[in-house]
């Protein structure tokens, strides 16, 4: 019998995550003045901690458009000049408010 990946294992939340993609993108506020702001579509970027070839529980989500979640994953564009700990920062503190956000809306 074959058993299920770690990553089918993990605790799924998926109305968060359908949350999650309604909101708009949490990097619009980094590209206030830019030429290049948001593209494509919202996504909920898994941008919580995890272990390596596993990925971070789905509460840990944020919402950013596919064009600054790639460029969040490869550091570019708008965090071309950031260092891991500015970005472990500016994520931490995304994952709370929108888990704040979250339960607030839904108590």
């Amino acid at each position: 019998m074959k058993r299920a990946s770690k990553y089918k294992r993990r605790p799924r939340d998926l109305h968060y995550m359908a949350w999650i993609r309604r909101q708009p993108c949490a990097a619009r506020a980094l590209t206030e003045g830019l030429a290049h702001t948001c593209d494509g579509s919202v996504e909920a970027d898994h941008a919580g901690r995890r272990c390596v070839g596993q990925k971070a529980e789905d509460r840990t989500c944020i919402p950013l458009c596919s064009h600054h979640h790639a460029q969040r994953a490869s550091f570019h564009g708008v965090f071309k000049s950031w260092n891991q700990a500015k970005m472990r920062a500016w994520l931490t503190a995304l994952v709370l408010k929108y888990q704040l956000m979250y339960d607030l809306e839904h108590q």
